[in-house]
């Protein structure tokens, strides 16, 4: 396992003096602290609150780096802290002289952030995500183009969620094939989840997730997120149910590229290194979702307050496999799982799977001793099937003493064993041999920018030769920009690696997204260079990833790109491979994604990219219907994610559920405005939920005039405006004129009149709105008429 704990990535809201404002991406490490943000998100949201001086400052502060720590901004000055409990990144403190002018009373402009009350989601709604893949290889040809569908649908607090597939992907004719079909009820505020259908339900991970069709009640505080193609089996394997690309990254670089069939996928032969490295796979698979599996030979360790409890219980019909289309049998099968927190330093697990042919049952805790610093780690599991006894162990030790500044410290050991006969629920991967595996690694910052990482694995199995290797990493950042990697490794020799080898790296930020990046380790004769560029997800954004590889005797070329449309995501795979770079021609495979959804909710509907989780739907009033809006997360520069138009409303489709967040939204067309109201919106979907909200209402006419008399401008005058339909005055809409007789009059409706009363005398003059007009009326002067 990586010597640093494992860090958390989610979104929440920037808050500062109560006032909410966009999302940023943060990282958290496994402790709770340890909290750094994205630099581009972060530099969005201060750019309200901060002056030129105070921009500059932050700038300077975060240059060339996607990610900033709290520690370096709080020695500039900036003071921010995660609340934990609220989910959001408060600034406690910015200097004074960095701070923009306020005003003591802000006023109605959208762009002032106010305290928003949360808004109510459709009591129905639902979507469906449509995802083409369309696959080519010089060695099989153009094949059958895929469709992946996968949708919810929800009414009141009940979900209902389905997703299958049209494809040949999976036996020999093409044809649907259907994945998963499950009835959800979500409980949050006792952190329960029951669920009916295809289930896959918690449980301690030197188990497998068994497949069952039953019913299944779970309590946890993380809510999981269903479906995910890629289903880690130990810490050394992986399932891909579906054709997927998977990415190997280590420290956000991509090291390796893979387009793979279904089927379990060996880890240990990956060519990457333990230790300091933060090791991520990034499977994208073919329904387009995107999960990020870290890498380590142990589990994640489940922060739980002390007191707390988490719980799952199943019951059903098990599958035979864990392919994309399961095979229920008649074997009743029963899955539990539970955790408890006895103290902040103690927490202790059980898990049993039973059906009949199979029994498992394994244990683990989590401790923080008294007598030795630092975090241990133990699961064990025992099983029995067919009358053959099995077992397994995972035992791990971290220790840190500085949180990655100069001069701290981090220790990490981590045992894995299993024995033969060891078996699973689903029966999946029986062996006949002793699997025992070891790591250790030490890592020291001998600075703020110096990284050194020593250590060692070990690893014998079955038929397969004892495998060992010791080895050593330093990280030096020469700059903002730049930044080196060397190394050296020693370990068994085989045909495909040397005894020993050296690793150099180096890793160039070429501007706010991009990078490029270089790598080489003789042991394995392997090579790799890439330059990539991150899209984001506005509407036109485009992201990139050109690279060139040798792996031994396997040397390739690869491609992704990426585009997000305002209806529609796009991306292609392109790989050339050969056994020598003369020879990179020799293969050629291609794969292009375009998935889109439709989506409906509170009378709305709409088309737009893939839905995560949630979404939400965005259209003018009908009396504004010809305009366009714009809906994002930050509007401010220009940037959107989606547009209304002739296929529907805006559908913002990237909501995570049980999380508060900002959605913003304005005109389309800045040249032809109009007022939308506060321009945010505060949601907080439940799950695979959907919002529908009207953007502007009819009386988004503003005139400008002049008001003169036989005398001349009528001028300091003031009066009430009358609709004439109603009768009734205009609420918060007072008439008055200035020293020049200008006058303008805001919150009018097209196809109206009104009438303008002057305050202390009997004169009146009629306004007429068309039918269609832009939203800024400039009239010329009006003569009042004379007094009767």
């Amino acid at each position: 396992m990586a010597a640093r704990q494992r860090a958390v990535t989610f979104t929440v809201p920037l808050v500062s003096q109560r006032r909410a404002y966009g999302d940023v991406l943060i990282e958290v490490g496994a402790n709770g602290g340890d909290v750094r943000v994205q630099t581009e998100d972060l530099q969005r949201e201060l750019a309200e609150i901060l002056n030129p001086e105070g921009r500059s400052a932050l700038s300077a502060v975060v240059s060339g780096q996607p990610f900033v720590s709290a520690e370096q901004l709080r020695a500039a000055g900036f003071e921010l802290v995660f609340n934990t409990s609220q989910l959001e990144l408060v600034v406690t403190k910015v200097p004074p002289e960095y701070r923009e002018i306020q005003t003591l009373i802000p006023g109605r402009d959208s762009g002032n952030r106010t305290e928003l009350e949360r808004t109510v989601p459709a009591s129905f709604s639902s979507y469906l995500n449509v995802i083409a893949n369309a696959d080519y290889s010089t060695r099989f040809g153009t094949e059958t183009p895929d469709l992946f569908l996968a949708g919810a649908t929800r009414a009141g607090g009940v979900v209902a969620e389905y997703d299958g597939a049209f494809t040949d992907q999976f036996g020999d004719s093409y044809r649907f094939v259907r994945r998963s079909t499950r009835l959800v009820y979500d409980d949050p505020d006792s952190f329960r989840r029951y669920s009916a259908g295809d289930l896959r339900l918690d449980t301690l991970s030197i188990l497998t997730i068994p497949q069952i069709a039953g019913i299944g009640v779970e309590r946890r505080r993380r809510l999981f997120e269903p479906g995910l193609s890629a289903l880690r089996l130990n810490g050394r394997q992986i399932f891909l149910n579906n054709r997927s690309t998977v990415e190997v990254r280590v420290n956000g670089a991509v090291v390796e590229s893979l387009q793979l069939d279904a089927g379990t996928y060996d880890l240990s032969s990956l060519p990457i290194q333990q230790g300091s490295n933060d090791i991520e796979l990034v499977v994208r698979d073919s329904f387009g979702q995107e999960q990020v599996i870290a890498y380590d030979f142990f589990f994640e360790s489940l922060p739980l307050e002390a007191g707390e409890v988490e719980y799952s219980l199943g019951v059903g019909v098990l599958s035979d496999n864990l392919g994309f289309e399961p095979n229920y049998t008649d074997n009743i099968a029963l899955s539990g799982l539970y955790r408890r927190a006895f103290s902040e330093n103690l927490i202790v697990g059980g898990a049993l799977q039973v059906s009949e042919t199979v029994q498992v049952a394994g244990a683990n805790v989590i401790s923080v001793p008294q007598f030795i610093p630092g975090v241990v780690e133990l699961e064990v599991a025992a099983s029995r099937s067919s009358g053959e006894a099995g077992m397994a162990l995972r035992a791990g030790y971290r220790y840190s003493d500085g949180g990655g500044i100069a001069g701290s410290n981090e220790v990490a050991f981590n045992v894995s064993y299993e024995s033969a006969g060891f078996t699973n629920l689903n029966n999946l991967l029986p062996i006949d041999f002793d699997l025992l595996s070891f790591t250790a690694t030490y890592t020291r910052s001998f600075s703020i920018d110096t990284l050194g990482t020593f250590g060692a694995t070990y690893f014998t199995g079955g038929p397969f030769p004892n495998d060992y290797s010791l080895f050593f990493d330093f990280n030096h950042r020469l700059n903002d920009r730049l930044r080196l990697t060397a190394g050296a490794e020693y370990g068994l020799k085989t045909q495909t690696r040397s005894a020993f080898g050296v690793r150099v790296g180096i890793a160039l930020a070429l501007g706010r997204s991009t990078r490029a990046a270089a790598e080489y380790r003789s042991r394995f004769n392997n090579f790799r260079a890439n330059v990539s560029r991150g899209a984001d997800n506005d509407v036109g954004a485009f992201g990139y990833d050109f690279g060139i590889s040798q792996f031994g005797d396997d040397t390739r070329a690869d491609a992704q790109l990426e585009y997000e449309a305002n209806r529609f995501s796009a991306r292609a795979d392109l790989t050339s491979r050969g056994g020598s770079i003369g020879g990179i021609t020799e293969e050629q495979r291609a794969r292009i994604q375009i998935g889109t959804s439709i989506a409906v909710a509170g009378g709305q509907f709409g088309i737009g990219r893939p839905i995560n989780s949630a979404f939400l739907l965005a259209k003018p009033n009908s009396a504004i219907d010809d305009q366009n809006v714009i809906t994002g997360r930050s509007l401010r520069t220009g940037q959107y994610y989606a547009q209304s138009g002739p296929f529907g409303s805006a559908l913002q489709g990237d909501l995570a559920a049980y999380s508060a967040q900002n959605v913003q939204y304005d005109a389309a067309d800045p040249n032809n405005s109009f007022d939308v109201g506060d321009g945010t919106v505060l949601v907080e979907p439940p799950y695979k939920s959907g919002y529908a909200i009207i953007v502007g209402d009819e009386n988004y006419v503003s005139l400008i005039g002049t008001l003169i008399d036989e005398n001349g401008p009528v001028a300091v005058s003031a009066g009430v405006i009358v609709d004439l339909e109603t009768g009734e005055p205009l609420d918060g809409a007072p008439f008055f004129t200035n020293a020049a007789g200008r006058f303008g009059l805001f919150g009018l409706a097209p196809g109206k009149r009104y009438e303008i009363r002057l305050t202390g005398s009997d004169r009146t003059f009629v306004i007429e709105i068309p039918e269609k007009t832009n939203p800024i009326i400039r009239m010329g002067p009006i003569t009042l008429p004379s007094n009767p």
